[in-house]
Parts: structure tokens; sequence; C-alpha cells
């Protein structure tokens, strides 16, 4: 499902909207994440894994920040964030683009 896709915009998004604004203000973070969550698990599973992933890891380098050494820790979710990015994102571009380079294509 894409933004654009009319189940997306006429069924997805107004009930989103409707559950959003009866859950009590307590609960509509983690409404948000979950929503987010069923929203990604309808393009794939594997960018939910992704998603998944990537919230553990901020998660838990968020609580480090807010403990001690912060910078140390600030660079190494930007690492990791941009290692995710280019894990699943770019390697398809930049295996094609080195072999071009090479010759092998």
């Amino acid at each position: 499902m894409s933004f654009y896709n009319l189940s997306f915009l006429l069924i997805f998004l107004p009930i989103s909207f409707v559950i959003f604004y009866i859950f009590p203000n307590k609960y509509k973070k983690i409404l948000l994440l979950f929503i987010s969550l069923v929203f990604y698990s309808f393009g794939s599973n594997k960018a939910l894994i992704v998603l998944l992933i990537s919230i553990l890891i901020n998660y838990s380098i968020g609580i480090l920040i807010g403990k001690k050494k912060k910078k140390i820790y600030l660079i190494l979710g930007i690492v990791l964030n941009l290692f995710i990015l280019v894990s699943f994102k770019y390697t398809n571009f930049l295996i094609s683009n080195t072999m071009q380079v090479i010759g092998m294509i």
C-alpha cells in the first residue's frame, strides 16, 4: 500500500484518524507506532522487520545518550542508521555501479 493508493486514502487513513481521535491522549504515541507498523506491514514483511530493528536500535541508543557519553553514542547511532539505510536501500545500486566501473557489465 502506498500513500496515493485509493485503499489507503479511502479506508486506512480515515479509520486511522477516527481511532486516533477516540483514543485517550495517554496512549496516542503507542497508537501511532502501531498504525505505522500496520502500514509498513502492507508493503512487505522485510520493510517491517527493518523498521522494527531500526526502532530497537534507536530506542537503545536514546537510552544510552540519556545516561552517559552522549557524543560517542550519538555518532554510533548515526553510523548505525546510515548502515541500515545503505544496506537495505542502496545495496543493488552500489553493486551495479561498481560492476559497471570495473567493466563486468
